[in-house]
This record gives C-alpha cells, structure tokens and sequence, in this order.
C-alpha cells in the first residue's frame, strides 16, 4: 500500500534513540519516557526492516534515497548507524543517501571521520553564539552545551561544507535571530536554516520582533551574494524560489518522507516519535507489514496543493502548508501563536526578497545573477518579477 499513497517518497527517518545528552528547554519531546516505558534504541533487525521497506517504496527515479538518523541524539546509538552503513553492498553509500541531525556533543574526530568515508550529509542543532546556544540548549546538570559543540565546528565547516545548522528561534533568542545568523556564517557554515519554537508561548511583540528579524536575515543574505560570497540561507531561498517561478517546496511529512519510531512503526514525519503521549493517533503501519492507515491530513495537504497550482496569487503572497505536527501539539498542547502568524512570516519573507531581487538583479551581481538562471532552468520559468 506504501507506493500507491507515498507517491513522491525520497527517504525515511529513522529514531534510532529515544535517548538524549541534553535537555533543550524548548524540546517538543514530551513527555520524555522512562526505560521502563518503552524501548529507548532501534534494535538492528527494525532498522535493516526500514531501508528495506524504503528500497521498495521509493518513488521511481530517485537514484539514492535518504537514510536519516535522528533521535534523542543519534550518536548515542552509533553502533547502530554503522551496522546499517556497513550491512553489505546493498545499503551502501552508493546505493543510499546517510544524514544525520545532531547535537554536536558527541561528534569527535573518530566520528567525523567515519561520516566523511560513508559520505554522510549532517545537520548540526545550533542555536547561535554561546549566550544563545547555552539560553536553551542545557546539558542535564543546567550548564550551557556551546563549549562542547564548538571543539567541531572548524573541521565541519572545512570538510563538510554542505552541513546545515539548524537553528531554533525562542521569544527570548528572537532579539539575537539576525546576529546569530550573521555568527554562523562567520564561523564558515555556508548553509542556515531556522524556525521558531511551536512549544514556546509567543506574544504580540516577540511575534512582531521575529518578522522584524526576517527582514534583517534577508539583507545578510543579500549583502553577501552582492560581495559573490554566497550563503544559503534555505527559508529566504525558498522564498525567492516561489517569488521568481510561483513553486514552493510543501511539508515533507507523508509526502517526500515517513519516520520510523524505534519499534518499527511509522509515522508521517519525526516530530511524531517524540509525541509520546499522542504519536499512537498518527501511527501508519509498520515497515514489517507497511502503510495500513495513510495519514489522516493527506487529503486535506492533496487538495490545499490543488489550489495553489496557480503560478503566483494576486498579491505574490506565499502560499503556507499546514504543518501536521504543529496541528498536533496544538490540539493537545495549545501553543501560543496568533493566527496567521505563519501567513504574515511567509509574508514578510516574500517582499523583503522582492526588494533583495530588484537590488541585485539590477546591480548585475555575478552571484545572484547565477542563483537566478538556476532556479529558471530549474522550473522552466523565464518571467520576470
């Protein structure tokens, strides 16, 4: 049944741990469960199950799908990321595409060095500078975690430039979005992305700051394509993306991938495995028998992808998809966002790139000017904006 509803699958999640270093105050993990209550590591013959279970639904002509390894903290169970990157030629690197999310803590020169061998792509949690990083990001003991990341940050930035750092925004970071970006780029990552924190209460005024801070993040990213020393920052690109061909990139839960929980069951993205208390509502088979029950907000996602088929809307106003998890902790957990909060970001984005589009293009910058005959080649667009 997979294939026929998971059409456009790319790659799976797998929770290899339930386990984790830190204690993020914004953790949307909740509530974290005890060994006695659940398994707290994916066993081999699960995770073996679940790159099989993806080697046959995978949507046809996707060479090498995505294996991802999150947790808790993946590196808490290496032993099991190198038994499926080691389990023979048909879970090879050249057969499949590794990444992993990470705290960083864990990640010494060993690991790096198996990472480079199996061609790992990683994402590095990382919030900014170490007041920010250490605002939230805690070990168990309350101390800040910036000084245990920091001891790999050089080498990931030199040996792997297309890590991603993942950053998440609180009320109390907002202030620092922009400078704690403009951090990160100077540290040599080449690659950002960002988003607030849906289990955090949000008010009128950090609301605003944040689409204040969107706006400042777009001029980064302007002035360093203007001086051809480019950085991608995924949400303004993807903004640009949509500005310049009317696409836009949908929620990839139950669409490009699935999460697999750590006894085999899957869910529509990995945010679900750690709703401990609710995930048994959004359960959708099992890699041992496949997709049972598909997705409840499938046809609700099928028909708002419908209506944004249009190349642009009147007003070249991002079209927003629903993101299931959010709705999720909502019901249960009411988070504290106003209404169309999403709407106005994706707002703010799409006008602050227009401004950043009209400068560069009409500077002639090499840089943009690249990124611009990409993205046309890309969709097969070639109207202006």
């Amino acid at each position: 049944m997979g294939g026929s509803v998971l059409n456009n699958l790319r790659g799976v999640a797998l929770e290899v741990t339930a386990n984790c270093n830190l204690r993020c105050s914004y953790c949307y993990e909740w509530p974290r469960p005890e060994p006695s209550d659940t398994a707290i590591a994916m066993e081999p013959d699960v995770a073996l199950a679940a790159v099989s279970w993806l080697a046959d639904n995978v949507a046809p002509g996707v060479d090498r799908p995505t294996v991802s390894f999150w947790g808790g903290e993946p590196l808490l169970n290496l032993g099991l990321i190198k038994h499926v990157t080691g389990s023979g030629p048909s879970l090879s690197p050249s057969r499949f595409f590794f990444s992993i999310v990470t705290n960083g803590t864990l990640l010494t020169d060993p690991v790096l060095d198996y990472f480079r061998s199996e061609d790992f792509h990683i994402v590095l949690s990382v919030d900014g500078p170490p007041a920010v990083q250490d605002r939230h990001r805690l070990l168990p003991d309350g101390s800040g975690s910036f000084a245990h990341i920091e001891p790999s940050i050089d080498r990931l930035t030199s040996e792997f430039p297309d890590t991603i750092a993942l950053m998440t925004v609180t009320p109390e970071t907002v202030p620092s979005m922009a400078r704690s970006c403009e951090y990160l780029v100077n540290r040599g990552f080449k690659r950002l992305s960002f988003s607030y924190a849906f289990t955090e209460t949000w008010t009128a005024e950090s609301e605003q700051e944040y689409l204040d801070q969107l706006e400042r993040i777009v001029d980064l990213w302007a002035t360093r394509l203007a001086e051809d020393r480019r950085v991608a920052i995924l949400p303004v690109e993807l903004a640009l993306r949509h500005l310049l061909t009317g696409q836009t990139v949908p929620c990839a839960a139950a669409n490009r991938m699935v999460a697999v929980g750590i006894d085999g069951t899957l869910y529509p993205c990995h945010r679900f495995c750690g709703f401990y208390d609710l995930r048994s509502a959004y359960a959708m088979g099992d890699v041992r028998v496949g997709i049972q029950t598909p997705p409840p907000f499938l046809t609700q996602r099928r028909a708002e992808a419908s209506r944004s088929q249009d190349r642009k809307t009147a007003d070249n106003r991002l079209p927003t998809f629903s993101c299931p998890a959010g709705e999720a902790w909502e019901k249960r957990r009411p988070i504290h966002v106003s209404d169309g909060f999403s709407r106005r970001a994706a707002e703010v984005l799409s006008m602050a790139c227009r401004r950043a589009h009209h400068d560069l293009y009409g500077r002639k910058s090499l840089a943009y000017l690249e990124l611009y005959l990409a993205l046309m080649r890309e969709t097969g667009s070639a109207e202006p904006v």
